[in-house]
C-alpha cells in the first residue's frame, strides 16, 4: 500500500497562519477591553457615589439653615434654580413682528448668552411659560 500524501498549497497554509494571528489579535483586544470597561465601570460607579452623597450633604445642609433661620425667627430663602426649560404655548400666528423675530433668533444654541437671552425672555415672556428646575426635577423629566 502506498501512503498518499495530500499536498496543502503554501498560500492556503500562509492564510490560515493569518486567520490564526487575527483570531488571537482579536481575542487579545477584546480581553484588553473588558478591563477596561470594568474599570471604567468602577470609575463611574464611585464617581456617582460621590455626587450621591454631594447632593445629600446639600440638602441636609439647606435642612439646617432653614431649622437655624426658624430658630432665629427669621426664614431662609431657596438658592435659585441654574437651569431653565423655556416653552412656547402661543402659535406663531397673531404675533407682533418683534415677537416673532425674537422667537426666531432664539435658537439656544450659543453658550455664554445667558444675559443677552434674559433680556430676550423678558420680551417673550407673555407667550412662553418658564420652568426653573433642580436636579431631581430633571431627572424626572428626562425619564
Amino acid at each position: 500500500m502506498a501512503e498518499s500524501k495530500v499536498v496543502v498549497p503554501e498560500s492556503v497554509l500562509k492564510k490560515r497562519k493569518r486567520e490564526e494571528e487575527w483570531a488571537l489579535a482579536k481575542k487579545q483586544s477584546a480581553e484588553a477591553a473588558k478591563k477596561t470597561n470594568a474599570a471604567n465601570r468602577k470609575l463611574i460607579y464611585k464617581r456617582a457615589e460621590q455626587y450621591a452623597k454631594e447632593y445629600a450633604e446639600k440638602e441636609k445642609e439647606l435642612i439646617s439653615l432653614k431649622r437655624e433661620a426658624k430658630l432665629k425667627g427669621g426664614f431662609y430663602v431657596d438658592p435659585e434654580a441654574k437651569l431653565l426649560f423655556i416653552i412656547r404655548i402661543r402659535g406663531i400666528n397673531a404675533i407682533d413682528p418683534k415677537t416673532k423675530k425674537i422667537l426666531q433668533l432664539l435658537r439656544l444654541r450659543q453658550i455664554r448668552q445667558l444675559y443677552s437671552s434674559c433680556i430676550v425672555w423678558s420680551c417673550i415672556d407673555h407667550i412662553t411659560t418658564f420652568l426653573c428646575a433642580f436636579l431631581i426635577c430633571v431627572a424626572v423629566i428626562m425619564r
